[in-house]
């Protein structure tokens, strides 16, 4: 029931307190002496009624003197140093003696500022609390005179935001320590697409101080082929405040195109704004030329294997196959989806099929040469079961191996050895 009925009894402090404003300003034009004491009057009603408004409110308050006097706080002002009331209003505590001496300076400036204007620009300070720690605050006050005599101080504690303000300067410095020790290059992109950090990294290998930005040095660095493609990717990314990925070829500082992975991850608010871009970018120019470099030679053996006269096929560690020539389905008939779910092994003569699963089994095994003869039907040109004609072939598989010893892939060849003329069934 307090809770809903605060905000109806602030509302008719500030308007009871605005009417007491404005009776002064009325009573301050008449010099009598009754209006003197109304003024007097009125002036008690109007500290009263600001003091129950504050009270109802949770920033610390208190009201003093500028020689130190503390005449009345708060419970948002004792919770703040952790003094009861009754400590404070027994005159044995000042605020002149809970405030350290190195802020003597700015208490006598606020002081004269309220003897010149009846209130001073709100100054940040501390104070001490009751068992020692400083507090830092911001302090504002407002006199009812010049004198300093009666003040209404308000003070915001500053402890969670000077905390959190020391928590995202070690965030940062911690961020920028990994940044500086990581090989990629780093950088941090503003919500309006100004780059503010780039690390060493970006400079030793491009050899440009990113002074400009990124947003000013990318597309001179980017190879003109790739430029148009990064950048319609970024404007997608932008977007929709999703990750970016690309790869792109930038110039480095001996004037070579290497190749880089460009990576960027969106850093949102609890709304779901954009505050800040993190980016890496990743030098993988000898990884992409090893994969062209695997490219060509597998463009290299598939026309070679297209070539030959024999059947080739390749097969994974396991034994699964994965590549078969052209030689291999214009004898077998097969088409790759029969192929490479072992339709191959029906072609096999029925008599010759174990000995050769077998012999497979244990070459995968071992990791040996495999070697075997045996009978392979020819598909093509066949018109009746009673026609079916197998020819002999020799069967030879060699394995690859990594540099462990490891078996990484199988590369053989069927040849037909069926003299002409003869027929294998």
């Amino acid at each position: 029931m307090l809770h809903e009925e605060r905000p109806h009894l602030k509302e008719q402090l500030e308007q009871r307190i605005a009417e007491l404003e404005a009776e002064l300003r009325d009573l301050a034009n008449d010099n009598s002496d009754a209006q003197t004491e109304k003024m007097a009057l009125v002036s008690e009603q109007y500290r009263s009624s600001l003091e129950r408004f504050l009270a109802a409110n949770s920033i610390a308050t208190t009201r003093a003197t500028v020689g130190g006097d503390l005449m009345y706080v708060n419970q948002a002002f004792t919770d703040l140093l952790g003094y009861t009331k009754d400590e404070i209003l027994s005159g044995k505590i000042r605020w002149t003696e809970i405030t350290p001496a190195k802020w003597k300076s700015a208490d006598d400036k606020a002081c004269e500022e309220i003897f010149q204007t009846g209130s001073c620009v709100p100054f940040q300070k501390e104070y001490i609390h009751k068992d020692g720690h400083l507090v830092p605050v911001l302090v504002a006050v407002g006199a009812t005179d010049t004198t300093g005599e009666d003040c209404f101080c308000f003070v915001v504690d500053l402890s969670v935001r000077k905390r959190k303000e020391a928590e995202l300067k070690l965030s940062e410095a911690q961020f920028r320590l990994l940044a500086e020790s990581i090989p990629q290059m780093v950088f941090t992109v503003e919500a309006d697409g100004s780059t503010d950090y780039f690390n060493k990294r970006w400079f030793e290998l491009t050899g440009v101080q990113p002074t400009l930005g990124f947003e000013k040095t990318w597309h001179e660095l980017c190879h003109p082929e790739d430029v148009q493609r990064v950048q319609s990717a970024w404007d997608l990314a932008v977007e929709s405040n999703s990750a970016f990925e690309t790869d792109a070829r930038y110039k480095r500082k001996d004037g070579q195109f290497a190749w880089t992975l460009v990576r960027a991850l969106p850093m949102l608010d609890v709304e779901g704004k954009l505050k800040k871009w993190f980016g890496t970018c990743t030098d993988i120019d000898e990884h992409k030329r090893a994969e062209e470099e695997i490219r060509a030679s597998e463009i290299r053996f598939r026309t070679l294997a297209d070539a030959i006269p024999q059947i080739v096929w390749t097969a994974d560690s396991s034994g699964t196959v994965d590549f078969f020539n052209h030689r291999w389905f214009e004898y077998t008939g097969l088409s790759i989806e029969q192929s490479l779910n072992d339709g191959w092994k029906l072609l096999i003569h029925p008599d010759d099929l174990p000995t050769y699963l077998s012999q497979w089994e244990q070459a995968l095994k071992t990791g040996d040469t495999y070697e075997i003869n045996f009978r392979l039907r020819r598909a093509v040109g066949i018109k009746s079961e009673s026609a079916i004609l197998y020819r002999r072939h020799l069967g030879r598989a060699v394995a690859l191996r990594g540099r462990t010893g490891q078996v990484i892939k199988w590369f053989a060849t069927w040849t037909e050895i069926e003299q002409k003329g003869t027929n294998g069934s």
